[in-house]
């Protein structure tokens, strides 16, 4: 009986070792479909830095939270064992109280676009963290972007926007 065991759960290692074999490659074969993509973003932002340009970022909710700290490990540094220049990255939610007056006075749609209509230039380069894709604040900041020539990366969730 202790052989019948021993054999189940060797079928059973190697059923999970063979799903996550087939999520790896999946994974890989994404990453290598979408490395012309990321090769281009890398290429844009690394322009953008040469340029002596601003990055800003911007997202809502945990987006905000994750922009929020893209833009220190960009400004700080990744790890202690590289000290380099700050790149120039600032996330658009970071000022709370233009961000509530541009909510009250004109709608929460525009908090992004009017720091970005105040703040950028053409060049410079924006990045949009979305879930959605499709948050009428996010959806406005890349209407402004386009408006005055600054690059735009969007990483959307989901189907995007």
């Amino acid at each position: 009986m202790k052989q019948l065991y021993d054999i189940k759960k060797i079928v059973y290692i190697k059923n999970h070792l063979k799903r996550e074999i087939q999520n790896f490659l999946s994974i890989k074969s994404s990453l290598l479909k979408d490395y012309k993509k990321i090769n281009e973003v890398i290429n844009l932002l690394y322009k953008t830095v040469k340029q002596k340009r601003n990055i800003y970022i911007c997202g809502n909710g945990g987006s905000a939270a994750d922009a929020q700290h893209i833009a220190a490990e960009c400004m700080v540094r990744l790890t202690s064992k590289v000290n380099r220049k700050p790149i120039p990255m600032i996330s658009l939610a970071l000022d709370m109280s233009t961000l509530t007056a541009c909510a009250n006075d004109y709608s929460f749609k525009n908090v992004f676009s009017r720091n970005l209509d105040g703040l950028g230039r053409k060049n410079d380069t924006l990045i949009v963290l979305s879930t959605s894709g499709k948050s009428k604040n996010i959806i406005e900041v890349l209407k402004v972007a386009k408006k005055k020539g600054i690059n735009s990366v969007a990483l959307l969730g989901n189907k995007g926007g």
